[in-house]
């Protein structure tokens, strides 16, 4: 499989009535990679303007609905849209909550998929982002949460490429707070320590859960 990444093109600015430049030229990026692939995935991301962009992509209220007002652009049509797997916006709550309704109860029968053709492993674990702010923890047995001290993971998350303060605290706000996650965990997992100790507290609840009657 090939992934291709595209950084869309327009005069990104305070001026968001240039947000439109940017959704066309989106949207005909998608269209030529369709062009060549009928079967390619897209995944559209975008933060602040750029969620903005992916708004006007969905339709999706303030300016996904207002074409030619206020220098909006015309959504995908469907036969392109539908080629939209995922998507991930900061910045507009409602294109979010959107989102999320689209591609939640996806998971959840992909999940529930999984269960059904894993039911006699001896463990089953699943990797799940805002587990508690999407009551994501229902139907499971157990949960374990990873955790660093705030300003360990601050320093992790800055290091990361693209990332700065105003993502990063827009992303703790999606978030339940890390010290209820722990209070609420069946297990707590220090990720604050060397790898090799965090690799070893996993061996261990591993071996505990799996050999536990």
């Amino acid at each position: 499989k090939t992934v291709e990444t595209y950084a869309v093109n327009y005069p990104a600015s305070f001026d968001f009535l240039t947000t439109a430049e940017g959704a066309n030229d989106a949207a005909a990026r998608i269209v030529a990679v369709l062009s060549r692939c009928q079967n390619a995935q897209i995944v559209l991301g975008g933060y602040s303007q750029g969620a903005a962009i992916v708004d006007m992509l969905a339709n999706v209220p303030p300016l996904g609905n207002t074409v030619g007002e206020i220098g909006s652009a015309p959504p995908l049509a469907p036969p392109f849209a539908e080629k939209v797997t995922a998507a991930a916006v900061f910045g507009n709550p409602e294109a979010l909550k959107l989102l999320e309704s689209i591609v939640h109860p996806e998971v959840a029968e992909m999940r529930r998929a999984f269960l059904a053709d894993n039911a006699a492993a001896p463990l089953i674990v699943f990797d799940i982002p805002l587990l508690y702010e999407k009551t994501g923890q229902h139907g499971l047995d157990a949960v374990a949460v990873v955790s660093a001290p705030a300003e360990v993971q601050r320093q992790r998350v800055l290091a990361r490429p693209g990332m700065t303060t105003e993502k990063f605290e827009q992303i703790l706000k999606l978030q339940v707070p890390d010290a209820e996650k722990r209070k609420l965990a069946d297990h707590v997992i220090d990720t604050g320590v060397s790898l090799a100790e965090t690799r070893h507290a996993v061996q261990q609840l591993v071996h505990s859960i799996t050999t536990e009657k």
